[in-house]
């Protein structure tokens, strides 16, 4: 008889899709409520997201050569630096800056500097502030005991909280089956009325081969004789 193990599973938070990205996040901060967790193990999950906004608000001047911007690099490790340009006038200020590549893996708003490309410093540096828009949402602790999923809340530290993020906790709720391991296979047995491998079958009989007669033993019918043919004469009558 085959035996098997069940997983069982302890209620854990497997992930955290995020709906909305929302919009101007300094540092984000997620929440996790309700599901009924084992108290003292409430799961924890950390928010990430790419530049969304680049704010000018000071051009500087002195300005001598194209200005530069740096962006600095993200928080997470598989994160990617995210890039940006500026314009400058004819006075050497900066006018505008315009995002390049968004990056990713930045949990709190990257710092950014406006030098100059001919290395020479500006009178006064222009100034710009990053914020980000939440992508990813990584959860750094499971839990355990959860019943259901727990409600998502994603809300800024710096200045108004709700920015427009929402996310769904995905969880193995506790005591669902996840997976059965099978521990004791059943042996395969043989059919009934079937012989074992140990039983030789009994061999084959050879066929009887079928002798042909020879030419000179065939014995074929004589055939009729042919008709000789018949001769039709006419005879000729006068009209006398």
């Amino acid at each position: 008889m085959a035996k098997a193990t069940a997983k069982i599973a302890t209620g854990v938070i497997t992930g955290i899709d995020v709906n909305e990205t929302g919009y101007g996040f300094t540092a984000p901060a997620v929440t996790l409520a309700g599901g009924n967790p084992t108290a003292g193990s409430e799961a924890h999950a950390l928010a990430s997201g790419t530049v969304d906004n680049l704010k000018l608000t000071d051009g500087g001047n002195g300005y001598q050569s194209q200005p530069l911007v740096n962006i600095s690099k993200p928080d997470l490790a598989d994160g990617v630096q995210a890039t940006a340009s500026a314009a400058m006038d004819a006075n050497g200020v900066v006018t505008g800056v315009d995002i390049a590549n968004a990056g990713s893996g930045y949990t709190t708003a990257p710092t950014v500097t406006v030098t100059d490309a001919s290395k020479t410093a500006p009178t006064q540096a222009a100034t710009v502030e990053a914020t980000i828009g939440v992508t990813r949402i990584d959860v750094t602790d499971g839990g355990a005991g959860y019943d259901s999923a727990p409600t998502v809340t994603i809300a800024d530290t710096v200045g108004t909280a709700d920015k427009g993020a929402s996310a769904t906790a995905r969880v193995a709720v506790k005591g669902s089956v996840t997976d059965i391991v099978v521990t004791t296979p059943e042996r395969a047995t043989s059919p009934r009325g079937s012989r074992s491998s140990s039983t030789p079958f009994p061999a084959r009989e050879k066929p009887t081969p079928t002798t042909w007669a020879s030419t000179s033993q065939l014995q074929c019918p004589t055939p009729p004789p042919t008709p000789a043919p018949t001769t039709t004469r006419s005879r000729l009558c006068s009209i006398g």
